[in-house]
Protein backbone atom coordinates (compact mmCIF):
# COMPACT_ATOMS: atom_id res chain seq x y z
CA UNK A 1 0.00 0.00 0.00
CA UNK A 2 1.15 3.20 -1.04
CA UNK A 3 1.25 6.50 1.04
CA UNK A 4 1.40 10.17 0.15
CA UNK A 5 4.64 11.77 0.87
CA UNK A 6 3.28 14.63 2.48
CA UNK A 7 1.32 11.60 4.96
CA UNK A 8 4.38 10.05 5.82
CA UNK A 9 6.40 12.72 6.94
CA UNK A 10 3.12 14.05 9.00
CA UNK A 11 3.59 10.60 11.00
CA UNK A 12 7.35 10.39 10.72
CA UNK A 13 7.20 14.56 12.29
CA UNK A 14 4.62 13.29 15.25
CA UNK A 15 6.94 10.40 16.49
CA UNK A 16 10.57 12.70 16.44
CA UNK A 17 8.41 15.01 18.17
CA UNK A 18 6.68 12.53 21.05
CA UNK A 19 10.40 10.99 21.74
CA UNK A 20 11.30 14.73 21.88
CA UNK A 21 8.62 15.29 24.41
CA UNK A 22 8.94 12.34 26.58
CA UNK A 23 13.20 12.83 26.38
CA UNK A 24 12.35 16.59 27.54
CA UNK A 25 10.06 15.52 30.21
CA UNK A 26 12.58 12.79 31.53
CA UNK A 27 15.30 14.92 31.71
CA UNK A 28 12.88 17.85 33.19
CA UNK A 29 12.34 15.02 36.15
CA UNK A 30 16.21 14.20 36.57
CA UNK A 31 17.05 17.99 36.83
CA UNK A 32 14.16 18.32 39.25
CA UNK A 33 15.15 15.60 41.42
CA UNK A 34 19.07 16.25 41.11
CA UNK A 35 18.24 19.86 42.50
CA UNK A 36 16.27 18.63 45.50
CA UNK A 37 18.63 15.89 46.87
CA UNK A 38 19.42 17.79 50.04
CA UNK A 39 16.00 19.60 50.58
CA UNK A 40 13.34 17.35 52.34
CA UNK A 41 10.67 15.79 50.19
CA UNK A 42 7.58 17.76 50.75
CA UNK A 43 3.82 17.03 49.29
CA UNK A 44 4.51 19.92 46.35
CA UNK A 45 7.70 18.58 45.22
CA UNK A 46 6.43 14.57 45.49
CA UNK A 47 3.57 16.04 43.30
CA UNK A 48 6.07 17.43 40.91
CA UNK A 49 7.77 14.15 40.48
CA UNK A 50 3.93 12.67 39.78
CA UNK A 51 2.86 15.35 37.34
CA UNK A 52 6.14 14.90 35.71
CA UNK A 53 5.82 10.86 35.46
CA UNK A 54 1.95 11.20 34.31
CA UNK A 55 3.39 13.18 31.34
CA UNK A 56 5.94 10.81 30.40
CA UNK A 57 3.66 8.46 30.59
CA UNK A 58 0.73 10.35 28.11
CA UNK A 59 3.40 11.02 25.93
CA UNK A 60 3.99 7.41 25.45
CA UNK A 61 0.47 6.86 23.85
CA UNK A 62 0.91 8.97 20.75
CA UNK A 63 4.53 7.72 20.50
CA UNK A 64 3.33 3.97 20.08
CA UNK A 65 0.43 5.02 17.83
CA UNK A 66 3.04 7.23 15.42
CA UNK A 67 5.55 4.56 16.11
CA UNK A 68 3.24 1.79 14.71
CA UNK A 69 2.23 3.95 12.01
CA UNK A 70 5.33 4.08 10.71
CA UNK A 71 6.03 0.52 11.06
CA UNK A 72 2.75 -0.11 8.86
CA UNK A 73 3.75 1.91 6.48
CA UNK A 74 7.56 0.57 6.42
CA UNK A 75 6.54 -3.03 6.46
CA UNK A 76 2.70 -3.89 6.35
CA UNK A 77 3.41 -5.71 9.71
CA UNK A 78 5.56 -8.26 7.39
CA UNK A 79 7.86 -9.77 9.58
CA UNK A 80 10.26 -10.56 7.01
CA UNK A 81 10.39 -6.46 6.19
CA UNK A 82 11.40 -6.32 9.69
CA UNK A 83 14.95 -4.82 10.04
CA UNK A 84 17.57 -5.08 13.39
CA UNK A 85 16.68 -1.34 13.95
CA UNK A 86 12.96 -1.19 13.55
CA UNK A 87 12.72 -4.90 16.01
CA UNK A 88 15.37 -3.35 18.04
CA UNK A 89 13.11 0.20 18.77
CA UNK A 90 9.85 -1.74 19.15
CA UNK A 91 12.01 -3.79 21.88
CA UNK A 92 13.37 -0.18 23.45
CA UNK A 93 9.45 1.32 23.62
CA UNK A 94 8.13 -1.90 25.13
CA UNK A 95 11.23 -1.91 28.01
CA UNK A 96 10.25 2.04 28.37
CA UNK A 97 6.79 1.35 28.93
CA UNK A 98 7.74 -1.34 31.42
CA UNK A 99 9.87 0.73 32.90
CA UNK A 100 7.29 3.61 33.53
CA UNK A 101 4.38 1.25 34.28
CA UNK A 102 6.77 -0.39 37.26
CA UNK A 103 8.52 3.31 38.20
CA UNK A 104 4.40 4.18 39.79
CA UNK A 105 4.91 0.95 42.44
CA UNK A 106 7.80 0.90 43.40
CA UNK A 107 10.12 4.29 43.06
CA UNK A 108 7.56 6.81 43.50
CA UNK A 109 5.64 5.04 46.58
CA UNK A 110 9.01 4.90 47.93
CA UNK A 111 9.25 8.64 47.67
CA UNK A 112 5.91 9.31 49.29
CA UNK A 113 6.81 6.94 52.00
CA UNK A 114 9.48 8.81 52.63
CA UNK A 115 7.71 12.10 52.89
CA UNK A 116 9.93 14.64 54.85
CA UNK A 117 13.30 12.97 54.35
CA UNK A 118 16.53 13.69 51.93
CA UNK A 119 16.29 11.78 48.45
CA UNK A 120 20.21 11.85 49.72
CA UNK A 121 19.45 10.05 53.42
CA UNK A 122 17.16 6.73 51.70
CA UNK A 123 18.66 3.95 52.13
CA UNK A 124 21.45 2.32 49.65
CA UNK A 125 19.31 -0.55 47.98
CA UNK A 126 16.28 3.04 47.96
CA UNK A 127 18.92 4.78 45.66
CA UNK A 128 20.06 1.37 43.22
CA UNK A 129 16.29 1.60 42.38
CA UNK A 130 16.55 4.80 41.79
CA UNK A 131 19.51 4.22 39.86
CA UNK A 132 17.77 1.10 38.02
CA UNK A 133 14.98 3.18 36.62
CA UNK A 134 17.14 6.36 36.15
CA UNK A 135 19.35 4.15 33.88
CA UNK A 136 16.83 2.54 31.68
CA UNK A 137 15.19 5.32 31.30
CA UNK A 138 17.69 7.92 30.02
CA UNK A 139 19.36 4.80 27.91
CA UNK A 140 15.79 4.29 26.23
CA UNK A 141 15.03 7.81 25.72
CA UNK A 142 18.44 8.46 23.89
CA UNK A 143 18.66 5.40 22.29
CA UNK A 144 14.89 6.47 20.94
CA UNK A 145 16.61 9.57 19.74
CA UNK A 146 19.72 8.43 18.43
CA UNK A 147 18.11 6.04 15.86
CA UNK A 148 16.56 9.00 14.51
CA UNK A 149 19.75 10.92 13.90
CA UNK A 150 21.81 8.46 13.59
CA UNK A 151 22.48 6.76 10.24
CA UNK A 152 25.24 4.42 11.02
CA UNK A 153 22.77 2.63 13.73
CA UNK A 154 19.65 1.98 10.79
CA UNK A 155 22.45 -0.69 9.05
CA UNK A 156 23.93 -1.73 12.39
CA UNK A 157 23.56 -5.77 13.08
CA UNK A 158 20.84 -6.60 16.27
CA UNK A 159 23.90 -8.01 18.29
CA UNK A 160 25.63 -4.44 17.71
CA UNK A 161 22.65 -3.06 18.75
CA UNK A 162 22.11 -5.11 21.77
CA UNK A 163 25.99 -4.62 22.65
CA UNK A 164 25.25 -0.58 23.00
CA UNK A 165 22.31 -0.42 24.49
CA UNK A 166 24.09 -2.88 27.26
CA UNK A 167 27.06 -0.90 27.56
CA UNK A 168 24.99 2.58 27.44
CA UNK A 169 22.97 1.31 30.23
CA UNK A 170 25.75 -0.08 32.61
CA UNK A 171 27.67 3.39 32.16
CA UNK A 172 24.50 5.37 33.02
CA UNK A 173 23.62 3.00 36.01
CA UNK A 174 27.26 3.08 37.05
CA UNK A 175 27.27 6.86 37.21
CA UNK A 176 23.89 7.29 38.73
CA UNK A 177 24.64 4.99 41.46
CA UNK A 178 28.22 6.49 42.25
CA UNK A 179 26.54 9.57 42.32
CA UNK A 180 23.94 9.06 44.44
CA UNK A 181 25.73 6.66 47.14
CA UNK A 182 28.75 9.15 47.45
CA UNK A 183 26.28 11.55 48.35
CA UNK A 184 24.82 9.90 50.85
CA UNK A 185 28.12 9.06 52.23
CA UNK A 186 29.32 13.05 51.84
CA UNK A 187 26.18 14.20 53.98
CA UNK A 188 26.48 11.07 56.66
CA UNK A 189 29.98 11.97 57.15
CA UNK A 190 29.64 15.45 57.61
CA UNK A 191 26.65 14.97 59.96
CA UNK A 192 28.86 12.99 62.37
CA UNK A 193 31.83 16.19 61.86
CA UNK A 194 29.12 18.04 62.69
CA UNK A 195 28.14 16.08 65.76
CA UNK A 196 32.10 15.97 66.69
Amino acid sequence: MDFEPFTVDMVRLAHVFTVACGLGGAIATDVFVLKNLKTPLTEQSIQTIKFFHVLIGIVLIPLWISGLLLVYIKTGFELAQFTPKLSFKLMIVSVLTANGLLLGPTAISMIQSNCGSKVVDFEALQLLVFAFFGATSATCWLLALSFGIVKLLAVSSYELLVALTAITWATMFFSISLGLLSMRNLERWAAIRARA
